[in-house]
Formats: structure tokens, C-alpha cells, sequence
């Protein structure tokens, strides 16, 4: 027994929620007649699939609107995680900046500090107790400011991948940043 099939496939361009009729027919080797879709699918079960996408098919518009709407929601969803992102990264990477100008003060203050204590070491003035403490304290301005600067190039790198300015490998493109200059 043959297949004969003529119907309307849907286009596409076209949506799922759109009604289409379909028409199929077999033809039986032994009567060699056409017949209806109907007798051909007691046997075969082609009624079933060309019942499905009838006219006025309602429930499935229904569902189709359905899905498509979520996808939207689903869209909007992923934007306003976008969105957050790229203010988090973008606030981060400013309060790093503003951190970095006030290690730098603070490393520009313990230079001056060993710089006079060992002034006053020269004039007999000082004790050797304050020399090794500003030597203490410019090293730790200099950890700091190195802290703060390490943190900032990750918190760029993070704004970097949140407004989507990294490629495939991780790498950016030189042309396009616009990120702040690294201290």
C-alpha cells in the first residue's frame, strides 16, 4: 500500500499558533481507489497527526502565546541580570579607583615619614626604633597600594566580561576598551 500526501506544510516564517488543513489520501493497491484520510488512518494512524493541526484549533494558539510570552519574560530576565552586572562591575571598579588614590597618598606619606625619621636618625634626634617602623609602615602602604591595584585590573577585567568586550579566548579587543588606564 502507497502514500499519496498532499497538504499545506507550514512555512517557516510561520508561527506554531497558526491553523493550517491538511489533506491526505491513500491509495490502496488492491481496490486501486483513493480514500479519505479517515479509512487510511484507522490502519495507520496518519488521522491522528493531520487531526492535530486543524482550524480553530484554540488550546494550541493558546499554548504558542504561552510560550512565546515566556520566552520574552526569559529575555527580560537575562537584560536585567545583564543590566546588573555590568552597575556592579562598573561600581566596584570606581571604588577600586578611588581606593588606589588613597593608597597612593598613603605610600606618599610613609615615604616621607622614613625619609624624616631617617633625617632625625642623622641628627642624633631619632631613635632606631622609629626608622624600623617607618620602614614597616612604607612596606605596608606598598602591599596596600599593590592590593588595591590588583584588585582594580580584576574588577576591570569583570566590567570587561559583564558589557560583553571579552572574546571567545578571554582576551580583549585594544580597540574597543575604554576601561581606565592600569596604575
Amino acid at each position: 500500500m502507497g502514500f499519496i500526501g498532499a497538504t499545506s506544510a507550514p512555512v517557516a516564517s510561520r508561527t506554531e499558533a497558526e491553523p493550517s488543513v491538511g489533506f491526505r489520501c491513500a491509495r490502496c493497491e488492491e481496490r486501486r481507489s483513493l480514500r479519505a484520510a479517515d479509512s487510511f488512518g484507522r490502519r495507520s494512524g496518519v488521522w491522528r497527526r493531520t487531526r492535530r493541526r486543524g482550524l480553530f484549533d484554540f488550546s494550541r494558539v493558546r499554548a504558542s502565546k504561552a510560550r512565546l510570552e515566556t520566552a520574552r519574560l526569559s529575555g527580560a530576565k537575562v537584560q536585567d541580570e545583564i543590566t546588573r552586572q555590568v552597575v556592579e562591575s562598573h561600581a566596584r571598579a570606581q571604588s577600586l579607583l578611588d581606593q588606589i588614590t588613597t593608597t597612593k597618598q598613603n605610600l606618599a606619606t610613609a615615604s616621607e615619614t622614613l625619609r624624616l625619621t631617617r633625617a632625625r636618625k642623622q641628627f642624633g634626634v631619632g631613635a632606631v626604633l622609629e626608622d624600623i617602623q617607618a620602614q614597616q609602615e612604607l612596606t605596608r602602604a606598598r602591599s596596600d597600594y599593590l592590593s588595591a591595584v590588583a584588585e582594580f585590573n580584576k574588577a576591570q577585567y569583570g566590567l570587561a566580561k559583564a558589557v560583553g568586550e571579552l572574546s571567545e579566548t578571554g582576551k580583549t579587543d585594544n580597540n574597543t576598551r575604554t576601561s581606565m588606564p592600569r596604575e
